[in-house]
């Protein structure tokens, strides 16, 4: 199955989506238990509009590995596109405690928990994304904007300047 894996990543790479899904899928006929071919499988999916088979299959590569943080992360992308959120929380979650350094993990997370209306939690999840990549001037302007709508408009101007101090054309914090 490697061999079609990789080749279907190189083919992925290369924009050649139609085949590279049927790589991905030669791969999964050899090991229907390689958890990166159905994660990577999915990602293809997504990419053509196919989110239904793609939770499916990213839910087979965490059922499969279920400490691959990366297609926790994935799976949550798309649940949360898809409306079911707190599928995806429980998923990011998952993925955050798996590998606490994915930043990317830890912001959607906190914008999952916006759309959840649970605002302490997307601020926690803004702080640790801060924590990880401390001159990010999108989750400080986030931040700022979750800490005026928790009433504390001070904390955030403290947020919103820095966004602006990292990056002054920054169209969020105008």
């Amino acid at each position: 199955p490697q061999a079609h894996f990789d080749l279907a990543n190189a083919l992925a790479a290369d924009g050649k989506q139609d085949e590279a899904i049927l790589h991905f899928r030669r791969a999964l006929e050899i090991n229907p238990r390689f958890a990166e071919a159905h994660n990577n499988l999915a990602n293809e999916l997504v990419r053509k509009g196919a989110a239904d088979e793609a939770v499916a299959h990213f839910e087979k590569a965490v059922e499969v590995d279920p400490t691959y943080a990366e297609a926790h992360f994935n799976l949550a992308n798309i649940l949360l596109r898809l409306g079911r959120t707190d599928q995806a929380i429980a998923h990011f979650q998952r993925a955050v405690a798996i590998r606490p350094e994915l930043a990317m993990a830890h912001y959607n997370l906190a914008g999952a928990f916006l759309q959840a209306g649970r605002l302490d939690e997307a601020d926690a999840q803004l702080r640790a994304t801060l924590d990880i990549e401390p001159g990010n001037a999108q989750v400080h302007n986030v931040l700022g904007a979750v800490l005026v709508g928790r009433g504390r408009a001070e904390e955030a101007v403290v947020h919103y300047r820095r966004a602006l101090e990292i990056k002054p054309d920054f169209p969020g914090a105008l």
